[in-house]
């Protein structure tokens, strides 16, 4: 399928949000931790998925985490956050599920909050995705592609 413009200059392939979607917690196979993300990442290389979707995989965990944080997190030492649209779609719709109930924007912040305290970094940069897509219209159709 050929990308889909959600507004002027931000185009999305919705095959490929589908499928790091679908694909997302595949290294939850491995591990129920945070490290779920690198181990999924690892998997689909291995099978040679296309690069983006191995991106969505590995930087899904979060509401994106940068160096510092990873490091700390015991990661690897690089930076975790969603650079393409299609990464920032999957990250997104999966924070807005919980367990099999979509959840809003809303519960999905007070729940991040809950984990990491109110004045965690992560809250913010969740805030930012919630505004990020508040402003497009249409992004909808395409969160749901990802919420499989």
């Amino acid at each position: 399928m050929a990308d889909t413009c959600l507004k002027a200059g931000i185009a999305v392939n919705p095959d490929i949000v589908e499928c790091g979607g679908l694909l997302h917690d595949i290294g939850r196979s491995i591990t129920h931790d945070i490290h779920h993300a690198e181990e999924g990442a690892k998997i689909l290389k291995r099978y040679r998925l296309p690069a983006m979707v191995v991106r969505i995989v590995e930087n899904h965990v979060g509401a994106g985490i940068p160096l510092e944080e990873a490091i700390a997190l015991g990661l690897p030492a690089k930076d975790f956050s969603q650079n393409s649209m299609e990464e920032k779609i999957v990250a997104y719709a999966d924070k807005m599920i919980k367990g099999r109930e979509v959840i809003s924007s809303k519960k999905a912040e007070k729940e991040i909050a809950k984990a990491l305290g109110e004045h965690h970094p992560a809250v913010h940069r969740f805030r930012e995705m919630c505004r990020l897509f508040s402003e497009i219209p249409g992004v909808s159709s395409v969160v749901s592609r990802a919420v499989v």
